[in-house]
C-alpha cells in the first residue's frame, strides 16, 4: 500500500503549524489509511451491475433500449439452450 506524497505534506504540515514533535510527526506520516478507494475494511464496496439495475429500477429509472434488447436477448438464448418456445414466444 502507498502513501499519498500530498497526504504526508499536509500531516506534516499541520503538525508543524501545532508545534508537534518529530515524533508525534513520525507517527502521523506512519499511520497505515482505514480505507483505500472503494475497499472498507477488506471489502469491495463498489456497486454490482445488478445491483446498480436494481436500484434504478426502485427509483424509476427505465433501462436504455440497448440494454433491454440485450436483455432480451440473453433471455431468448436461455430460452433456447432450456428448449423452450423458438417460435411466437409471447
Amino acid at each position: 500500500m502507498t502513501r499519498h506524497p500530498l497526504g504526508i505534506a499536509a500531516v506534516t504540515l499541520g503538525a508543524l503549524l501545532l508545534g508537534a514533535s518529530p515524533d508525534v510527526m513520525a507517527q502521523a506520516a506512519a499511520q497505515v489509511p482505514t480505507r483505500e478507494g472503494n475497499v472498507w475494511n477488506g471489502k469491495d464496496h463498489q456497486p454490482t451491475e445488478g445491483q446498480v439495475q436494481h436500484n434504478e429500477q426502485a427509483v424509476g429509472v427505465a433501462p436504455t433500449p440497448s440494454q433491454q434488447n440485450h436483455a432480451n436477448a440473453v433471455v431468448n438464448d436461455l430460452d433456447h439452450k432450456l428448449g423452450g418456445c423458438t417460435t411466437n414466444c409471447p
